[in-house]
């Protein structure tokens, strides 16, 4: 609580905007952002979720096809008003806890590749005690994997998941899961290699 007090000022004196209107479209959100731009400046635009969006399905076509003209659009949404946008999406959760491992890999989301083929960076947030309830080792530990980043590589770093707060901490490396020890089929310690761009950022940041 320490820490919340300490930047709530600092939160306080941000220029951060909800829209808790529903249904809107690709349309909707390209204006607002345009507003907010115009009127108070914009420095990046979050979306929760892609399947929350409303796009009209045209005749014939299919949702993959219908998700792709939204992911689409919001591309160009960032590259047009020049500011990163961030959009969680869905997984198809089902199928990954039918396979042998449930780590998300691309092709998990929901309904369409689009998202994978069009975005910049892709994040896959695990947590594997959702899988291992019964492993105490996994424990309020999460995988944030990247899975695709056009400039900076792939790779993956261990966070702790503070449920109180629904926040994620550091973890230091020491501390990542080991080699030995794992629920069958469970993560593996990601190898730390010279291109794992993901363990360069973890080791320059106090790992």
């Amino acid at each position: 609580w320490r820490r919340i007090a300490d930047v709530l000022p600092e939160l306080c004196d941000k220029e951060i905007y909800w829209v808790k209107q529903s249904g809107l479209s690709v349309i909707d959100i390209r204006g607002i952002a345009m507003r907010c731009k115009e009127e108070h400046g914009l420095g990046l635009i979050v979306i929760d979720q892609l399947d929350k969006i409303f796009e009209r399905r045209h005749e014939g076509e299919s949702d993959t096809t219908r998700i792709g003209r939204v992911t689409s659009a919001l591309k160009n949404i960032a590259r047009d008003l020049e500011v990163p946008l961030l959009c969680l999406v869905q997984l198809l959760d089902k199928a990954i806890a039918r396979r042998g491992s449930p780590r998300p890999q691309p092709g998990d989301v929901r309904d369409s590749s689009y998202p994978d083929q069009d975005c910049d960076m892709m994040l896959y947030l695990w947590r594997p005690e959702f899988y291992y309830p019964d492993k105490p080792e996994w424990k309020n530990l999460a995988e944030i994997i990247v899975a695709r980043a056009r400039s900076v590589g792939t790779g993956s770093i261990w966070v702790r998941w503070e449920p109180e707060y629904t926040a994620y901490q550091r973890l230091l490396r020491d501390d990542w899961p080991g080699q030995g020890g794992e629920a069958d089929d469970g993560p593996k310690r990601p190898s730390k290699t010279k291109g794992n761009r993901a363990h360069q950022w973890a080791d320059r940041n106090g790992d």
